[in-house]
């Protein structure tokens, strides 16, 4: 859904994100309401106001006329199996992912507990091999929707003690921002982006570190990550 909001004449616009609303078995209808609400110190000044916005809505026939699977009814329900799955540092989730600008591959234990390795493997978008100057803060990889189509992606990252912000792109186009949240604790997070447009087959996604190189980016590293997962 895409939107613009008017406030005192002004068009302000709201970034959009997509809603897997479920499958819908032939000859059945399928009813969406849709509720938003005001915060609840909003003042008087808010009468009055109109929201207007757009929805695009994207249809996909189930091949062979599949029936929802056991517990799943006709539009209701989704499915979070993720349509790929790539194991960041693991060589064999990695074959067909095609990743490009990462460090080598580390595993727990090597040079450093990276917030206690998460699954026991992992890359950074700088340092270890990748080098930490200009031109290195970023890394690729590809996914593969195959015939279905991706909406959101699902990052497992680490947030470690300081300067760990990036930002994702799909496809070359920015979808979202991750800030280091200022706690010195390591932890490592799964965090989700939206896509700005529904992505099928094969696609390109691009990972940038945002904060400045620190000093000691040659010996630890900088902005880990373990895993990613594409998602109806």
């Amino acid at each position: 859904m895409n939107g613009d909001y008017q406030l005192w004449n002004q068009t302000i616009g709201v970034a959009g994100y997509w809603i897997y609303l479920g499958r819908l078995a032939p000859s059945n209808n399928m009813l969406v309401e849709q509720s938003y609400h005001m915060d609840s110190d909003t003042g008087n000044w808010a009468q009055g106001d109109k929201l207007t916005f757009n929805v695009d809505l994207y249809a996909q026939q189930v091949l062979g006329g599949a029936t929802p699977p056991a517990g799943e009814l006709p539009g209701h329900g989704r499915d979070e199996t993720p349509l790929d799955s790539l194991d960041i540092g693991d060589a064999t989730s990695e074959s067909g992912h095609n990743l490009i600008d990462w460090s080598n591959s580390w595993k727990l234990g090597d040079n450093g507990n990276y917030g206690g390795g998460d699954d026991g493997d992992l890359r950074l978008l700088m340092g270890h091999g990748d080098g930490c100057g200009e031109d290195h803060e970023h890394a690729t990889f590809t996914m593969n929707a195959g015939t279905e189509y991706a909406t959101k992606i699902n990052l497992r990252h680490l947030d470690g003690s300081q300067d760990d912000s990036f930002d994702v792109y799909v496809a070359g186009v920015k979808i979202g921002h991750y800030e280091f949240d200022g706690n010195t604790a390591e932890e490592w997070k799964t965090t989700t982006f939206n896509f700005s447009t529904p992505q099928t087959g094969v696609f390109t996604v691009k990972l940038v570190s945002t904060d400045p190189v620190a000093a000691w980016c040659t010996i630890w590293g900088q902005v880990a990550f373990s895993q990613a997962d594409i998602l109806r």
